[in-house]
């Protein structure tokens, strides 16, 4: 029984993503994918292929040791090989989630912030940006004073003024 090949009997598995038929005409450009590091997609297709392999492996290595049992053959050292074959794609597994989380980190980080807010909405109170006319969240008019003189001073009554 070669353990290499996949229980389901498909095509064995190409670790670098590609299908193992499919011949690249340019090496070095072949190289050059190679040299880069990988995708989020990629990341996250090499991710999902490795699950489902995993699924079905672990379906088959239970499969297995039944029918060994069964037939009282059971060779704890295949089933052992098995198990680790599992707890290899399950390595791979954390340390593409933590590559993954990693990328999102950076994506977060890199992320242009919005401005401070310029005030709040005398409406809601929620915040408007310098160049904002409507309030974003109830879309009330924002009266901002100007420049020019636009704002009055209203004494408070019960207190002398400046």
């Amino acid at each position: 029984m070669d353990l290499t090949q996949p229980l389901g009997g498909g095509t064995p598995v190409d670790t670098a993503g590609e299908h193992p038929s499919a011949e690249d005409p340019d090496p070095a450009a072949r190289d050059e994918r190679a040299s880069r590091p990988p995708t989020v997609g990629q990341l996250r297709r090499e991710r999902k292929r490795l699950w489902s392999e995993r699924q079905e492996t672990v379906f088959h290595v239970g499969g297995l040791a039944v029918e060994l049992r069964r037939r009282e053959m059971l060779d704890e050292g295949l089933v052992a090989r098995r198990a680790d074959t599992v707890l290899d794609m399950d390595a791979r597994i954390v340390e593409i989630d933590a590559k993954l989380s990693g990328l999102d980190e950076q994506r977060r980080r890199g992320r242009t912030r919005t401005p401070d807010a310029r005030g709040y909405c005398l409406s809601c109170g929620g915040p408007y940006l310098a160049d904002a006319v409507f309030c974003s969240r109830c879309g009330a008019r924002i009266h901002t004073p100007s420049d020019e003189g636009d704002t009055q001073v209203i004494p408070i009554p019960g207190q002398d003024g400046p």
